[in-house]
C-alpha cells in the first residue's frame, strides 16, 4: 500500500530551498508490507466526516481497531481503540446517545403513580410533630395498602425505613426532621402529592453480606450504604481479601475494612477516605479503615458484580465483627458480600435535587 497523502510523509525542504526526503520516505523499503489505516484519538461515529490520524501497523500486529470502510461502520460507536461500545441508529451525532454498553442509570425523569401515602416517622419531637401536621392534612393509609411511603426522619431513620420495607418494592419519599438529611428532601406540607409525582426516581440494589460465625452459624443481611468489618478488641484485626476467587491482600493489619455501594459512599467510606462514586459507574468501593499494613495500600475500586471474600486471620486472638448497615454480628470467619442485582430499593428525591446531583455536589463541597 502507498504511503498515504499526510503531512507527516511529504518531502521537507531545507534553508537553501534544496528539497530532501523525509525519514519515512528515506525508509518506504522497510514498510513496503505494512497497512495505514486510520483512528481517533476520542471517541466518535465512524463516518462522521472528521480527518482522521494515521497510524502504522505491522503486518503481524494485532490491532482491535476495525479497517472496514467508514461508510460500513456508519451507526457503530468507537472508543480510540476501536471497542465497540453501543451499537446506535444512523444520523447526526448530535441526536445520538453515547453511553457505554453496560451502564446502568440510577436515576432519571419519570412520572411516580400516587394516590395514596402511608407516613411513618422517627420518635424524635421533630419528626412526630410532622406526622401529626401531615396526616391532618392528607390521610395515611397501611403501607400495604399505599402507591407511596412517606419517611419523616433524618438519615438514620431513612436506611431503617428503606430495611423495613425493601421487600414491598414501594417507592420511599423521605422528608428532613433530622440533622443532615442527605437522603432526605425539604420537609414541605404543601402540594405533597404533588411533589412526590414529579420526583425524580433512584433506583438501588443493596448489598447481600453472608457472614460465617466462630459458633457455626451463617447469617445473611442487606446493607444499602455499606457491609464493614471491625476489630472487636484493642487488638488490629488480621484480614485476607479475594476478590472472584483471587487473593488480592494475603494479610491486611488494620482497624477494618468496607465495601461501599455508590449510594453509600459519601458516608461511612468517605469518612474512611473512600471515593465517592457516581450512581451509575457500576462499580463498588473497597475501602480500608486506618490500616498499618500494607502502608501504601488505600483501597479499591471493584466491578459491582465482583464476589468479595474477607477472611480473618488469628480470629480467636483478633476477634472481627461485620456489620450491614447498622446490623452488626460478632465473632465472624468469613464474609461474603456481593451486590444484589434481584432486589431494587427505589428513592424519590424532589425535581431537580437527584441523588446523582447530590454525590456530584458533595465532590465540591468544602
Amino acid at each position: 500500500m502507498g504511503l498515504p497523502e499526510h503531512p507527516a510523509f511529504l518531502s521537507h525542504s531545507n534553508a537553501g530551498g534544496e528539497e530532501y526526503p523525509s525519514p519515512f520516505e528515506a525508509t518506504a523499503s522497510i514498510f513496503a508490507d505494512c497497512q495505514f489505516f486510520p483512528i481517533h484519538p476520542r471517541p466518535l461515529l465512524k463516518g462522521d466526516g472528521c480527518e482522521p490520524e494515521w497510524r502504522l501497523r505491522t503486518p503481524n500486529a494485532e490491532s482491535r481497531v476495525s479497517t472496514r470502510p467508514l461508510e460500513e461502520n456508519r451507526g457503530q460507536l468507537l472508543d480510540s481503540d476501536g471497542l465497540e461500545l453501543k451499537r446506535i441508529s444512523k444520523g447526526p451525532m448530535s441526536d445520538q446517545s453515547t453511553e457505554p454498553v453496560g451502564s446502568d442509570s440510577s436515576s432519571g425523569p419519570e412520572t411516580v403513580e400516587v394516590e395514596h401515602i402511608a407516613i411513618v416517622a422517627a420518635q424524635t419531637p421533630a419528626a412526630q410533630a410532622a406526622l401529626e401536621t401531615l396526616q391532618a392534612i392528607y390521610p395515611s393509609k397501611s403501607p400495604a395498602d399505599a402507591d407511596v411511603i412517606v419517611a419523616l426522619g433524618g438519615d438514620g431513620f431513612m436506611l431503617q425505613t428503606i430495611h423495613r420495607f425493601i421487600a414491598n418494592g414501594k417507592p420511599i419519599y423521605g422528608m428532613n426532621r433530622g440533622s443532615i438529611g442527605f437522603m432526605m428532601n425539604p420537609f414541605a406540607t404543601e402540594d405533597l402529592l404533588g411533589q412526590i409525582r414529579r420526583a425524580e426516581v433512584a433506583r438501588l440494589h443493596p448489598l447481600r453480606m453472608v457472614a460465617h460465625l466462630d459458633s457455626g452459624a451463617k447469617i445473611e443481611l442487606h446493607a444499602m450504604n455499606e457491609v464493614s468489618m471491625l476489630r472487636q478488641t484493642r487488638q488490629a484485626a488480621k484480614l485476607r481479601i479475594h476478590v472472584d476467587g483471587v487473593t488480592r491482600l494475603e494479610e491486611m493489619i488494620c482497624d477494618g475494612v468496607l465495601v461501599s455501594t455508590p449510594a453509600g459512599s459519601t458516608a461511612y467510606n468517605l469518612s474512611a477516605h473512600g471515593p465517592i462514586l457516581p450512581l451509575d459507574a457500576g462499580i463498588l468501593a473497597l475501602t480500608p479503615i486506618s490500616v498499618f499494613r500494607p502502608r501504601r495500600w488505600r483501597g479499591a475500586l471493584i466491578p459491582r458484580t465482583a464476589k468479595v471474600r474477607i477472611e480473618v486471620l488469628e480470629a480467636e486472638k483478633r476477634p472481627v465483627s461485620a456489620v450491614a448497615d447498622s446490623t452488626e454480628v460478632r465473632e465472624v470467619l468469613e464474609v461474603e458480600i456481593s451486590e444484589d442485582r434481584e432486589i431494587e430499593v427505589q428513592v424519590l428525591f424532589q425535581a431537580g435535587h437527584s441523588l446523582s446531583e447530590r454525590n456530584l455536589a458533595e465532590q465540591f463541597s468544602l
